[in-house]
């Protein structure tokens, strides 16, 4: 394959890595996301094309071609690791303990998704915001404990938004507590698992031995029922939430490096831990 040829292996990736994530800040603006990692793709294959362009010649063109043969075999040798790890991680991400909807559940809770800077929910948000409402309607006696601070660059705190949206959807006021403290998961199970205790009457050994929903994107729904195991929550069930078509690649690999991080933390540092 002459170089000039060889270069549009690059140029198409470019475009489409670049294309995504224009796509994504169309759709759901941010001022910093996992989203410009596509961007910074783009960029990477968009450098390699002008590289190969700009040679003189027409030798073909082999990928690696100028490295040892004990570089290209760490090259690959990180690679098949990577994908492994990654392929590992996302059966994970992809089989959570889904509710079945007849558990005797108290307390669902609502796990905040992001809001923008106008104070409105991400599409995600919205679509958990929808099924909590859904199971809320099913379930008269539940009440919802719906958790998420305010972001550096949030009007307000994210609890304020879920609850607003659960009430449009025919949630009573009266049904909905709100956690605004929590920054991640971690927080938001924590912090739920206190006012879901002090709504309860019960101390948080006890409130944690009864079954309890957590509601959250369907990618998201693994990581959140682990962590909220490891605090101590002895039967949590899933209720997931489905992602946008537009979003589903994106969050799926940022969801993949999250669950990695999860477990480099647990091994290294054995937390989250039981709170009580």
């Amino acid at each position: 394959m002459k170089n000039r040829t060889a270069s549009f292996v690059f140029i198409i990736p470019a475009a489409w890595s670049a294309g995504y994530f224009v796509a994504l800040e169309i759709a759901s603006p941010s001022f910093f996301s996992f989203s410009f990692v596509w961007l910074f793709v783009g960029i990477i294959f968009f450098l390699r094309f002008l590289s190969i362009r700009g040679k003189n010649g027409d030798e073909d063109f082999v990928p690696f071609g100028r490295l040892t043969s004990a570089v290209r075999l760490i090259i690959i040798a990180t690679a098949a690791i990577f994908v492994l790890t990654a392929s590992v991680n996302l059966y994970f991400i992809c089989t959570p303990a889904v509710s079945g909807g007849t558990e005797q559940i108290q307390y669902v809770i609502l796990l905040g998704g992001g809001i923008t800077r106008e104070g409105k929910l991400v599409p995600a948000a919205e679509r958990r915001a929808l099924k909590t409402a859904e199971y809320m309607k099913a379930h008269p006696d539940v009440k919802a404990v719906v958790s998420g601070g305010k972001g550096p660059f949030a009007p307000c705190a994210e609890s304020l938004v879920l609850a607003s949206e659960l009430e449009r959807h025919g949630v009573a006021a009266d049904r909905i507590i709100q956690e605004d403290e929590a920054r991640d998961t971690i927080q938001n199970l924590s912090y739920s698992a206190r006012l879901m205790a002090q709504d309860s009457g019960t101390d948080i050994r006890e409130t944690l031995s009864k079954p309890v929903a957590v509601v959250t994107s369907d990618f998201h729904l693994a990581r959140a029922e682990r962590i909220a195991r490891r605090l101590g929550y002895k039967a949590v069930y899933g209720i997931p939430a489905g992602t946008p078509r537009l979003f589903i690649l994106n969050s799926y690999a940022r969801e993949i490096l999250a669950y990695c991080k999860l477990n480099i933390r647990i091994l290294l540092t054995h937390k989250p831990a039981e709170m009580y």
